[in-house]
């Protein structure tokens, strides 16, 4: 299977701070989730963000949400029991 996303994706998490990239990735590839902030990210959970949040990560919520809107599976984000259901694209629910 190809490693998803496109060059698109890996510029847009350029983006995203250094210390969140690795969990991003293990998130949308292999559905481990991340730590609290990451996952009330996911889960579009502004209030629970704004709350977890560290400096670096608040400077740079408008990246969040054009990564979200722009380069994050469907499937993986938007609601709680969205990213309940979420797998990775690497571990597919059958259907």
């Amino acid at each position: 299977m190809n490693r998803y996303p496109p060059r698109a994706f890996d510029e847009a998490i350029d983006k995203l701070p250094k210390h969140m990239r690795l969990g991003v990735k293990l998130w949308i590839e292999e559905g481990v989730p991340g730590g609290h902030f990451l996952m009330a990210v996911m889960a579009n959970d502004f209030k629970e963000v704004f709350m977890r949040a560290d400096k670096t990560n608040l400077a740079v919520l408008a990246d969040w949400v054009n990564f979200l809107q722009n380069h994050a599976p469907i499937g993986c984000q938007g609601n709680r029991e969205k990213i309940k259901a979420w797998k990775g694209l690497m571990n597919p629910v059958d259907t």
